[in-house]
């Protein structure tokens, strides 16, 4: 039994479903689609040729390269559109179907999910300072929400430095974290997170 080499057979991408999904599933199309070597299709850097206007006449070999280079790049970026459409949930589907190309698609999803500006920066902020955990709660599901918001802030171009998150990690916390709390203020360096 032999096993694949490619390592785009080992990757699974869960399938987009919603905005709520959509900075997870960018990050992660971006890395496959870049593995896959059509990114550049997607981003619209790696550009479709376009057949020579003044071809001499008769010169049936120019003719032939500018066709077959225009048959790669349209097979590559069929490629690339075929895999954005294959990780998106049949009711997301319906955003790319009209789609020609991969970057037409990726701008669909881009235009419909992506959430940039001054409002969905705020909302976020707001979500991560107001997050309280209450007793009884999964921690380590909160703890994930906060620092899914927190990925968020820094995809918007606001990054919360570490003493910032800190902080607003144990400002959520319930009274019956004060011994916890107090336990902390013996140290006086709250600089990295993960060492709460």
């Amino acid at each position: 039994m032999s096993s694949s080499t490619n390592p785009l057979d080992r990757i699974r991408i869960e399938k987009l479903k919603g905005p709520d999904g959509w900075t997870a599933w960018k990050v992660l199309m971006e890395d496959y689609l870049w593995n896959a070597k059509v990114w550049g299709y997607v981003a619209g850097t790696t550009k479709k040729p376009t057949a020579k206007a003044e071809a001499k006449a008769g010169d049936k070999a120019e003719a032939q390269v500018d066709t077959k280079e225009i048959d790669e790049w349209e097979e590559k970026d069929r490629l690339a559109l075929s895999l954005i459409r294959a990780c998106v949930s049949p009711s997301i589907l319906d955003l790319v179907l009209g789609c020609k190309t991969s970057a037409d698609a990726w701008k669909a999803l881009s235009a419909n999910f992506e959430k940039k500006g001054l409002m969905e920066l705020i909302s976020v902020r707001r979500k991560l300072l107001q997050a309280q955990y209450s007793d009884g709660d999964d921690l380590e599901e909160w703890l994930r929400e906060m620092s899914k918001l927190r990925t968020r802030l820094s995809t918007l171009g606001n990054p919360m430095p570490d003493k910032e998150f800190s902080i607003t990690l144990i400002t959520g916390l319930p009274g019956s974290w004060d011994s916890f709390v107090g336990g902390l203020n013996l140290r006086s360096d709250l600089d990295d997170a993960d060492e709460l």
